[in-house]
């Protein structure tokens, strides 16, 4: 097998684990699908995985058309590596399902925490060459994941405002995707911020983690 066509079929394996992963995400939450009717786009995972899909579709689209990939392609792969990692590193070790506990082995932890971050951050190592990363792209990654935070503070401040001043309990898991982003159970807005912060600076150092590792590696 040729290095093109080794690439091809791995974009090809990468990009059905990725629609796969979306198709899981879509099936938690939309109720036609037997999801929990929550928003589909209330969690990171949900945006992790799509912008993880999006880099998957455009890398194979490119090496069909042997063209050379373009930086914007790089750094919405970047960006997906940088999300896929934290949201891999959240479900496993922070969050409840724990990597050791049977009930991460799922069909939907498989794919989205596992499967899809090994194969988007194995693409960057074995296809992509030294210097197509700019040492600003673990900074201006954070774009995304702070358009995702901003939306879900907002979309429940104005929940908030709208039903005078607080969200009532049962109408919880339409608002706060995680339970450190719950202004109505003891968090406060001051407090979730830093929190925030503390993510973002964690989310950077990932970032340049991954970029000196290839720096390093051709």
């Amino acid at each position: 097998m040729t290095r093109n066509n080794f690439k091809i079929f791995f974009r090809s394996l990468w990009l059905i684990i990725a629609l796969v992963a979306t198709y899981l995400t879509l099936a938690d939450h939309i109720v036609a699908f037997g999801g929990d009717g929550r928003p589909v786009a209330l969690f990171f995972t949900t945006w992790s995985v799509w912008t993880g899909l999006a880099a998957a579709i455009l890398c194979l689209i490119f090496t069909l058309q042997k063209k050379e990939e373009s930086g914007w392609i790089h750094y919405i792969k970047f960006t997906a590596d940088l999300m896929l990692i934290a949201t891999f590193i959240m479900s496993a070790f922070v969050l409840p399902e724990k990597i050791w506990l049977s009930s991460y082995w799922t069909a939907g932890g498989i794919f989205k925490h596992f499967l899809l971050p090994i194969f988007t951050v194995a693409d960057l190592f074995l296809f992509d060459e030294k210097g197509k990363y700019h040492i600003s792209f673990p900074v201006i990654s954070l774009a995304l994941p702070l358009v995702f935070w901003a939306t879900v503070i907002i979309r429940a401040l104005l929940a908030r405002t709208a039903n005078g001043g607080a969200i009532s309990s049962e109408l919880w898991p339409m608002y706060y995707p995680y339970g450190f982003t719950n202004l109505d159970n003891g968090h406060s807005l001051g407090g979730l911020c830093g929190l925030l912060a503390g993510i973002m600076c964690g989310l950077v150092l990932i970032g340049y983690g991954l970029y000196f590792v290839k720096r390093i590696k051709k």
